[in-house]
């Protein structure tokens, strides 16, 4: 809902405003963060510094929490918005997560167009899987990428007040 705001325009005319249409939608910016950080960050990592700024993401706080887990949050100025990458490093796999959570409920219609965008990219291309409503208000997606070199998974969980997007990649490392 959109409340409209008067402009005094040059001349003495009145004009309307209205913000909450030239601003993304909670969704909108969740899935432009999502489609273009985690992608980048685990499928490109040089176009990292540019998805960064072109999304307006610095990153907050590095985590080194012992021996192959490691982690960085990135934030928005005003830290509205976030997306946390992470990675998990053991003899064999190497994991590395991409998060980013939205405080808005979405429909199925809203995954499945989220599906398409990322379809759409060349480095992710058609993904296997599906979208699901395990209850009225509850829809998971479980979707992977065609190819096992790196091995690259989606999960999608919305509830009746957030949903969380997450990018995984999957590195098994030879001679195991």
């Amino acid at each position: 809902m959109c409340i409209a705001r008067p402009l005094a325009i040059a001349g003495g005319l009145l004009a309307w405003s209205c913000p909450a249409l030239q601003a993304e939608t909670a969704w909108e910016s969740a899935t432009a963060d999502f489609a273009k950080i985690c992608v980048a960050s685990l499928l490109d990592a040089g176009s990292l510094p540019a998805a960064l700024l072109e999304r307006e993401l610095t990153p907050q706080q590095a985590g080194h929490w012992g021996a192959g887990w490691d982690g960085v949050a990135y934030s928005s100025k005003d830290g509205d918005r976030g997306v946390t990458i992470n990675y998990q490093t053991y003899s064999d796999l190497k994991i590395s997560h991409c998060i980013r959570v939205a405080l808005v409920p979405t429909s199925r219609d809203q995954l499945e167009e989220l599906r398409l965008q990322l379809e759409a990219n060349p480095k992710i291309g058609k993904l296997e899987g599906k979208i699901v409503d395990a209850t009225p208000t509850v829809k998971l997606a479980m979707l992977k990428r065609a190819g096992n070199s790196p091995i690259v998974t989606f999960n999608f969980t919305t509830t009746s007040t957030a949903t969380t997007l997450n990018m995984n990649r999957w590195d098994v490392k030879a001679n195991n």
